[in-house]
């Protein structure tokens, strides 16, 4: 086969490890036994039979395997993905000169428990060039809250932090493998007060998980002047929450 290789530093192999929970997705990780991600660009088969026939196959899809943006923890995977050597022919969008991969849409998935929350991101129009990988996905999801309060069911329910949780929103922007905006709301399950939170998720560019919490908050939950939030368990607790 004929394939063009790309920078480990770049993107990293990755491979599917099958959940081992009822109803979880897949996750991945690191693929340990390959260096480097190749990008099948031409495969032909020469086949003769008995009688002396010749024949010559050519698989023409080229595809992009599984594999890590950098240190992000987000894995991508694409078919059907367009290849352009010719800096005279750039793909929409970009300058004379550009030289890389384009994908029309590729699927994407997130690190950790983000990714066991929500399934099938795609980017659109996402690119691989010298610096790396570029593209956006966005999407929003509307998990139920279950009836005893307790977490959450539906597209987006999981957990964050070992606490449940509902993700509703999701915006993240990629540049030459540079996570640049990352916009992910939701909310959090707090312990023993079993109140939701609003709260505002960031992905660094290691793959690092944070919460803060939301200006917006549910109905019930009060905030002060200084902008904390205070939650009350009658007749047992107060807890206020920076």
């Amino acid at each position: 086969p004929i394939a063009l290789r790309l920078d480990s530093n770049v993107l990293r192999p990755a491979r599917r490890v099958p959940s081992t929970e009822p109803g979880q997705p897949d996750e991945f990780e690191l693929e340990p036994d390959i260096p480097f991600i190749d990008i099948t660009l031409a495969e032909a088969t020469l086949t003769i039979d008995a009688d002396g026939n010749v024949d010559l196959g050519v698989e023409s899809s080229i595809n992009l395997p599984p594999c890590m943006i950098g240190n992000t923890g987000v894995v991508i995977e694409a078919s059907d993905i367009e290849v352009y050597l010719r800096g005279n022919t750039p793909p929409p969008g970009k300058p004379a000169g550009w030289r890389g991969v384009h994908m029309a849409h590729a699927a994407l998935y997130l690190p950790r428990e983000l990714g066991r929350s929500i399934e099938n991101l795609e980017a659109s129009n996402a690119y691989i060039g010298n610096g790396g990988f570029s593209g956006t996905v966005t999407s929003n999801w509307t998990p139920v809250l279950k009836t005893d309060g307790t977490g959450y069911e539906g597209p987006g329910a999981g957990t964050l932090f070992g606490i449940p949780f509902g993700l509703k929103r999701l915006a993240l922007e990629f540049k030459q493998n540079a996570v640049v905006a990352s916009d992910l709301q939701g909310e959090l399950i707090l312990p023993f007060f079993d109140h939701p939170v609003a709260v505002d998720i960031a992905l660094g560019i290691n793959g690092d998980i944070t919460a803060g919490l939301s200006a917006v908050q549910p109905q019930g939950v009060t905030r002060t002047d200084d902008g904390l939030i205070e939650f009350e368990k009658p007749g047992i607790l107060r807890l206020t929450v920076d």
